[in-house]
């Protein structure tokens, strides 16, 4: 009994993450909230978050609404920053 308790919780969290994520994505793509809904659904982020080995439950909304956009094509992966140093700097600078 206390299995189900808490695959019901789970599922009621993961239900409202998903009301928050659709409502961000909904407001930064601008488009229609119930239509939002049902692509996010469908999407392999939307599966990805009832998978409970994924983890992906435990970040937060906007995490997971950058995941779905990256998927969708509407935002590109972050690109490592390549940092170069300046002669300027001391040298005890170069090392943090």
């Amino acid at each position: 009994m206390d299995k189900n308790m808490s695959r019901d919780r789970l599922n009621t969290t993961i239900d409202l993450m998903i009301a928050v994520v659709v409502d961000e994505l909904s407001r930064t793509m601008n488009t229609d909230r119930d239509k939002t809904l049902v692509d996010f659904i469908t999407s392999d982020t939307g599966r990805l978050l009832y998978d409970e080995s994924s983890k992906l439950w435990w970040r937060g909304p906007s995490d997971i609404a950058s995941m779905y956009e990256i998927e969708c094509g509407h935002r590109h992966e972050a690109q490592p920053i390549q940092v170069t140093w300046s002669r300027s700097y001391p040298a005890e600078m170069k090392s943090l």
